[in-house]
């Protein structure tokens, strides 16, 4: 299955699933990457983990969620029902997850910032550009211009998406 034909059946109207607009945007960013490390943080019901790992097969899709609305056995059976076996579930805060990775040193090559929102996020947001090529965040709208304007300068080209159908906004940025 093509991680379009996998988004096709998914149902993007649960109030916290990213649409699939934008969660096809990030599937043609990571696609036929191999050996990539790729980080999600905020997986909710794993949708979005699941296309991502579609779409990289050949990469690892490392998936962080504190599990407050879904447990990750719930979202390890999803993936598993699916034949998916890229993907590590971790379950810990993002912001405690990232400040663990800023010591172990190793970059990622992309990571999609789900998880919590707004400015209270922003030293996650940039931790988060100072280890990856990639970094996409969901709900980009809700940082104030300020915020934004310090994230956007960490990176070479951003891309900020059209807003969905409940006006939520995805950023990316690249290095």
């Amino acid at each position: 299955m093509t991680y379009q034909e996998y988004l096709a059946s998914v149902d993007d109207s649960h109030q916290m699933t990213t649409s699939r607009d934008h969660i096809a945007l990030l599937c043609e960013i990571v696609a036929g990457r191999e050996d990539a490390r790729l980080l999600e943080l905020g997986s909710h019901a794993g949708l979005s983990t699941a296309a991502l790992a579609i779409a990289a097969p050949e990469s690892t899709v490392v998936s962080v969620d504190l599990c407050d609305t879904i447990c990750e056995a719930d979202r390890v059976a999803y993936w598993s029902l699916l034949g998916i076996d890229n993907i590590q579930p971790v379950e810990d805060d993002a912001g405690r997850f990232l400040r663990q990775c800023q010591l172990g040193l190793e970059p990622w090559d992309f990571i999609f910032h789900d998880a919590a929102h707004g400015d209270a996020v922003l030293p996650e947001y940039l931790t988060a550009a100072g280890m990856c090529d990639v970094l996409a965040i969901h709900d980009w709208e809700q940082l104030s211009e300020s915020s934004q304007i310090a994230v956007r300068s960490r990176f070479k080209v951003v891309i900020e998406s059209h807003r969905d159908s409940r006006g939520r906004q995805m950023f990316v940025g690249m290095k």
